[in-house]
């Protein structure tokens, strides 16, 4: 994508975060000032459809424009060079996307997500236990 275009995707995701941004607000306003707890909250918010689509727009459309933005600033005030700026932002956007979407699904109680601690010395074995319970249980050489 050339510069033009960048420019036009961070403003279309501006533009769908603004009234996402103000629900979000008023939503926590009035969970905050009804006393609700976030076992409440939960309970809501499990299986609601509505929120679990309003959620995910909320974070495609943040996991586009915050990258964009930070890819500029770092061209435009740190130096970096073009190319790297948009591997950072790329992955900047990867990791703002997947997070997100963890906790829209875990949230609205679409699925459970296994959580595996990524700073944890043995991290290699419990992600590949993880992986080969969910994915290839019964299988020879899982």
């Amino acid at each position: 994508m050339n510069e033009a275009q960048l420019y036009s995707l961070q403003r279309l995701s501006a533009v769908i975060m603004a009234p996402l941004v103000v629900v979000h607000l008023i939503t926590i306003m009035y969970a905050v000032r009804g006393g609700l707890s976030a076992e409440e909250i939960l309970a809501r918010t499990s299986g609601a459809s509505a929120w679990t689509v309003f959620y995910g727009v909320f974070v495609v459309a943040v996991s586009v424009h915050a990258p964009l933005g930070l890819r500029k600033i770092l061209i435009e005030w740190a130096g970096v060079k073009r190319r790297l700026a948009g591997w950072i932002a790329v992955m900047l956007g990867g990791i703002v996307f997947i997070t997100g979407m963890r906790a829209v699904i875990a949230v609205s109680g679409v699925m459970a997500l296994p959580v595996i601690p990524v700073f944890r010395p043995d991290f290699h074995r419990v992600f590949h236990q993880a992986i080969s319970l969910s994915c290839c249980t019964g299988f020879p050489g899982c």
